[in-house]
């Protein structure tokens, strides 16, 4: 229990320091890039608690073989803000950013970043997720 008051204690601070000095400069994108921090160093706070208590360390080419989709997304996210920033409402701007960066992380990552096993998963549950929208013959 110590250790969840710990990391969560040292995340508060995280994350008050940067929304005061990043907010005002940057507004909503500033709040973003907080909340990304703070979520990242709270993951390496577990992460670090992990490898400590359990002596286990997750494999780096797993993460590594992210890095692909999240550049990919941060492509299309830009994109999507160049070409619509003056266009279209700043809400409907978000919303078409979002569903962009998932469609672009998602087929990323089914194209590079997955290996045998979760490919061999993910052709699993397609075709779950596919015979519920698939009508079945009445035979």
């Amino acid at each position: 229990m110590k250790r969840v008051v710990r990391a969560e204690a040292i995340t508060v601070f995280l994350t008050l320091g940067l929304n005061f000095a990043l907010i005002p400069r940057w507004g909503l994108v500033g709040a973003a890039i907080a909340a990304g921090a703070t979520n990242a160093s709270l993951n390496l706070l577990w992460l670090r608690d992990v490898k400590k208590r359990l002596s286990m360390f997750p494999s780096g080419q797993g993460y590594a073989s992210l890095l692909l989709p999240t550049a990919a997304t941060i492509v299309v996210l830009v994109v999507v803000r160049m070409f619509l920033k003056s266009h279209v409402p700043d809400l409907l701007m978000v919303a078409i950013g979002l569903a962009a960066a998932y469609v672009a992380f998602a087929l990323s990552a089914l194209r590079f970043a997955l290996d045998e096993q979760d490919k061999v998963l993910a052709t699993s549950a397609y075709a779950r997720i596919r015979g519920m929208f698939v009508a079945s013959t009445p035979e």
